[in-house]
């Protein structure tokens, strides 16, 4: 504390690890243990690799980076009222693949948007935004009269 000036500043980096490992192993639905006992599914599923077609896909060690950073200072104006002036900035990065094997959909462009779709591997999922910038502006009231019993905040 400065005088009548608290200030206060921090972060957090976060690196995301998820694993996409897709086994491989089909699926069966049935409509009743009749047709179970005949061999004959209402549908079949499984996981297919999105390029190849060959049961069990890829191997995808997907990875994010998020990052948040503040910084404030709550200024005593008198002994009742503080105001609170800060900064707050937050990056939140694209999903990717270490492999560089994300399957990513492209839409086409004009009046093929739904019907030029296409299908790309590698790449970012998405393009990360890096002006993720607020102000952070408030103040603290707590009236006399009720000895620091009673806090009124305000928080934009």
């Amino acid at each position: 504390m400065v005088r009548r000036h608290t200030i206060k500043f921090g972060g957090k980096y976060t690196r995301l690890y998820y694993l996409n490992n897709p086994i491989g192993r089909p699926g069966y639905n049935f409509f009743n243990i009749w047709d179970f006992l005949n061999d004959a599914p209402k549908e079949e599923y499984g996981n297919f690799d999105s390029v190849t077609g060959l049961p069990g896909g890829s191997r995808a060690d997907n990875r994010e980076n998020l990052l948040g950073l503040f910084v404030q200072d709550d200024f005593k104006v008198t002994p009742t009222i503080t105001l609170n002036i800060g900064f707050r900035y937050g990056y939140f990065g694209a999903l990717y693949s270490k492999q560089n094997n994300l399957s990513v959909v492209q839409f086409g462009s004009g009046g093929s948007y739904l019907t030029g779709i296409d299908l790309r591997q590698g790449g970012n999922l998405w393009t990360p935004q890096k002006g993720n910038f607020g102000p952070q502006l408030g103040f603290n009231w707590s009236p006399e009269v009720f000895h620091d019993k009673l806090v009124v905040k305000d928080m934009a």
